[in-house]
């Protein structure tokens, strides 16, 4: 019997690492999710859009692990037969998930400047989101200045219904190189 150690070594004699590499980098499925590297931030103006290209499908896990965090354990957010008798009928995705969920949508898109802080206004729910549903945002510019940008911002469903609505006021500087 060979050890895993003895079989790799035989392995690399036969086949160099990056031939091993390219065979299974030609293997591998095709991607998935292309996303733009940053955006200028320097152009921007009022009234521009901010094209998100994130998204992301809301697990149990992801619930309860931010229910746990937040420390909001009420039913309604991590016990299905409770939630079931509810007027929602299943649980409820607590906001602090897709607050920060939203708000990191949109700060990926701003590649080129540091972030130095951040404010929420105007912070509206108006839908529910259950675990299994999918979110994006939806940016646009109201002010953009050398040090402060400030987007208003819509958070939907993969179905384009609005459920969440704000103001995203960011403090802002150049990237140091």
């Amino acid at each position: 019997k060979l050890t895993v150690s003895a079989r790799i070594d035989i392995l690399l004699s036969v086949y160099p690492y990056d031939k091993i590499f390219y065979i299974y980098m030609s293997n591998a499925p095709p991607a998935t999710h292309h996303e733009q590297i940053g955006l200028c931030t320097a152009r921007l103006k009022a009234g521009d859009a901010i094209p998100v290209s994130a998204h992301r499908t809301v697990s149990d896990f992801d619930n309860i692990a931010v229910s746990l965090l937040a420390m909001n354990t009420h039913p309604a957010h991590t016990d299905y037969t409770y939630a079931k008798q509810s007027q929602f009928g299943k649980p409820l995705v607590v906001s602090p998930f897709l607050l920060s969920s939203l708000v990191a949508f949109v700060t990926n898109e701003l590649r080129d400047v540091t972030i130095d802080g951040y404010e929420i206004h105007d912070l509206a729910f108006g839908k529910p989101i259950h675990p299994g549903e999918t979110i994006t945002a939806e940016a646009t510019v109201e002010v953009a200045g050398a040090a402060r940008l400030v987007c208003a911002v819509t958070g939907r469903k993969a179905d384009g219904e609005e459920f969440a609505r704000f103001r995203l006021l960011l403090d802002i500087s150049a990237v140091q190189s």
